[in-house]
């Protein structure tokens, strides 16, 4: 990661083109600012506290498609994991994938 930078990574079982399709109308109703409105893709930039008192119904709503998400957090001073599936599957899946780009 780079240290609280742009870096975000989604697990989805879904296209791109599926994943961000169902993303854009749950995030363009927040965007007011014409300029911002004209991306083609926009993701969340979730931090700990909001899955405190986040309903499985709620999340589904906002995180449509997710199973896992991971992000370098800056309001959590870490990097945030977030995950509908066992966490030791998906901690080996992301070793696996940094250790190929590595190589």
């Amino acid at each position: 990661m780079l240290t609280f930078g742009p870096v975000v990574e989604i697990l989805t079982p879904d296209s791109s083109e599926a994943f961000f399709g169902k993303m854009k109308p749950v995030y363009l109703d927040f965007i007011k600012s014409r300029a911002h409105r004209c991306f083609p893709y926009y993701v969340p930039l979730l931090e700990g506290k909001i899955f405190e008192n986040m309903s499985s119904d709620q999340l589904s709503h906002w995180c449509p498609g997710i199973s896992v998400y991971v992000r370098e957090s800056f309001q959590d001073r870490g990097i945030l994991i977030a995950s509908t599936l066992p966490i030791s599957d998906i901690l080996k899946e992301l070793v696996g994938r940094a250790e190929t780009r590595s190589k």
